[in-house]
């Protein structure tokens, strides 16, 4: 995260204990530091991403984690690393193809 002082994003919120949701008080925004990130980022999981590169694994399920650093990079400005996109990789082929283990349960119906 970028601590330069140059991102003026703020957001107040109190908890409503009856319900236990949160409100939005304040909000000072945009949030200007995003594309600072330049490592790995623990609050950028692989579910995001996932989603993130999910047309680009539709268009071609043969694309190489590589390319797909480089896609998000360009996209967000984040750069998450190996494994993070390989785990993203793996959830978008899950969205479009369901587990693997449900898929290897259904072909003894198709037998």
């Amino acid at each position: 995260m970028v601590q330069d002082g140059t991102c003026s994003w703020k957001i107040y919120a109190s908890l409503w204990k009856r319900t236990g949701l949160r409100e939005i008080k304040k909000y000072k925004g945009p949030h200007t530091c995003a594309a600072g990130f330049s490592q790995d980022h623990p609050k950028m999981d692989s579910a995001m991403l996932a989603s993130l590169i999910l047309p680009t694994i539709k268009a071609d399920l043969r694309t190489l984690v590589p390319v797909l650093i480089a896609n998000i990079r360009s996209q967000i400005g984040y750069m998450p690393s190996y494994c993070k996109a390989w785990i993203a990789k793996q959830k978008a082929l899950e969205k479009m193809h369901s587990r693997w283990d449900a898929s290897y349960n259904e072909i003894w119906q198709w037998c």
